[in-house]
């Protein structure tokens, strides 16, 4: 079975590249969405690049409500990252060992609205 791709939007990015969103399925596998970053090659022609990640169906409904939230929010001028305190040993804990807040915890995390 061949691959498909069929492109639902390309998003610029500057000169350099653009995002894309495309319906994908790779090596005879199951549709999937796919949402991946592109540069432009010395032609001019848009080539992807490792930085990008799939979506199963499954979990797409998750990830659009959580892009709702967010547009929502934008959309009501609370687009403006809150400001966020941190003491100087929170900053010096390593990365990899803080503590993890399990999804869906907290609707609007400190630092991103």
């Amino acid at each position: 079975m061949s691959d498909l791709e069929h492109v639902l939007c390309t998003i610029e990015r500057g000169e350099h590249g653009a995002i894309r969103v495309a319906r994908k399925t790779y090596n005879g596998s199951a549709p999937f969405t796919d949402v991946r970053f592109f540069y432009k090659d010395g032609a001019g022609e848009l080539k992807p690049t490792a930085k990008g990640t799939s979506i199963r169906d499954s979990e797409l409904h998750q990830v659009l409500d959580a892009l709702a939230k967010v547009a929502k929010k934008i959309e009501s001028g609370a687009s403006e990252p809150r400001a966020v305190r941190t003491s100087h040993a929170q900053r010096s804990i390593p990365v990899g060992t803080r503590e993890v807040q399990p999804i869906g915890e907290d609707p609007d995390p400190p630092g991103l609205f």
